[in-house]
């Protein structure tokens, strides 16, 4: 099978993000006088959107008040931090190059304005056809939105589409899209992806090349 249409995901996937948000996340706890949270509990809050994150990082989902307190804090911490340690992950830029005669695109549930900022600093954003994060649409990834909408855009079938990322919540998105899915078990949330069979899963962005040339 060949692909014309990549999607992926961002952080975890393209992205090694995980000490910025970490950073951002006990920098935002410390000013609430709260204590620091391990690493990996952290990294298992990401991947729903920013929202979700803070919920779950300061447990505020019925506090509105110290939740938009919370939330203001960590995203000013994160846009003025968020390329402290954030990179590509080794053979993204292969994959970029090899594979620019296809339509690549992003989409995440990380907020707009910190994925073009990230994407820019690190100088890939012009790679990418399209870009959509979590304020984009009505509805955050797993709903299919985001990629019926890419779909309805391109006008590049369904069986010529790859959704590619490293979670159980990238994978439920491309099955609930219709389109196959490709997971990389190197990122934040490799260990979910076992429960969801993708149609492929590598352990390295470069095997993605001979997956989409066929």
């Amino acid at each position: 099978m060949k692909y014309d249409l990549i999607i992926f995901d961002l952080d975890g996937t393209l992205i090694d993000s995980k000490v910025d948000l970490v950073n951002s996340v006990n920098f935002t706890r410390k000013q609430l006088n709260l204590n620091p949270l391990p690493d990996e509990i952290i990294f298992s809050y990401i991947g729903d959107g920013v929202q979700k994150l803070i919920q779950r990082a300061i447990s505020a989902a019925r506090n509105e008040s110290l939740f938009s307190r919370a939330l203001d804090i960590f995203l000013g911490h994160y846009r003025d931090h968020l390329l402290d340690h954030t990179m590509v992950y080794p053979g993204v830029l292969e994959v970029l190059t090899k594979l620019d005669h296809k339509i690549l695109g992003i989409l995440t549930n990380k907020p707009l304005e910190s994925t073009l900022a990230i994407l820019t600093g690190l100088k890939i954003k012009e790679r990418f056809y399209f870009i959509y994060a979590g304020n984009s649409f009505k509805q955050k990834k797993p709903h299919p939105a985001g990629i019926n909408k890419i779909l309805n855009e391109t006008k590049i079938p369904r069986h010529r589409t790859l959704m590619v990322g490293d979670s159980s919540t990238d994978m439920e998105t491309g099955q609930n899209a219709r389109v196959s899915t490709c997971g990389v078990t190197y990122g934040l949330a490799g260990n979910t992806l076992s429960s969801c069979k993708p149609q492929f899963l590598i352990d390295d962005i470069r095997k993605l090349i001979p997956i989409v040339l066929g």
